[in-house]
């Protein structure tokens, strides 16, 4: 008999695709050799976040950050939560361009309003405060979609709950104002 065919090559370090084993064009929901897809998605995603990062600082100077950090955190969100009904390259990239000009757009913005609140001497604190929830987030929220997935058989309703934490995000920062410095109060 002949000899099997060579595994296919192992998925980009950089990327995780929930789906990096199908092979089956129905089972991957229409996207294809995944591996291929999940590089030119990521392209995309990154290629926008990098031009969004310096449109983002640019609204950031000319709006109240919060609101324009709550505006970016509302693109990333819809991006991300659309990236359930993917069925096609096309729906691919849509997510990819929406994620990636949120996540881009929002970046600087997150920095800026740190200073903006809390100014240079808490800067680096706030900072670490504030980024400790945010990778316990990032820790807990593929184990929460995996065990999703073990037990619905989808990750549907996994990534509309992680949507909507990311909505929710979005409606903090419209609800976060400036805190008092101790001269004020």
């Amino acid at each position: 008999p002949p000899p099997p065919p060579p595994p296919p090559p192992p998925p980009p370090p950089f990327f995780f695709q929930a789906e990096d084993g199908l092979r089956d064009r129905v089972a991957s929901r229409g996207l294809g050799d995944v591996y291929k897809r999940q590089a030119n998605v990521f392209s995309v995603m990154m290629g926008v976040a990098a031009v969004f990062q310096l449109i983002g600082g640019y609204v950031g100077d000319r709006m109240e950050t919060r609101f324009a950090v709550a505006i970016f955190g509302f693109i990333q969100a819809t991006g991300f939560t659309l990236a359930v009904f993917a069925q096609g390259m096309p729906m691919a990239i849509l997510f990819a361009v929406l994620f990636g000009a949120g996540f881009g757009g929002r970046n600087p913005l997150t920095v800026a309003i740190r200073a903006e609140y809390f100014g240079p001497n808490a800067f680096a604190t706030i900072t670490g405060i504030s980024s400790a929830p945010m990778y316990l987030f990032m820790l807990a929220a593929p184990l929460f979609a995996a065990f999703v997935f073990d037990t619905q058989g989808s990750y549907m309703i996994a990534w509309l709950i992680l949507g909507g934490f990311g909505s929710l995000t979005g409606v903090l920062f419209l609800l976060a104002k400036k805190p008092l410095s101790p001269s004020e109060e």
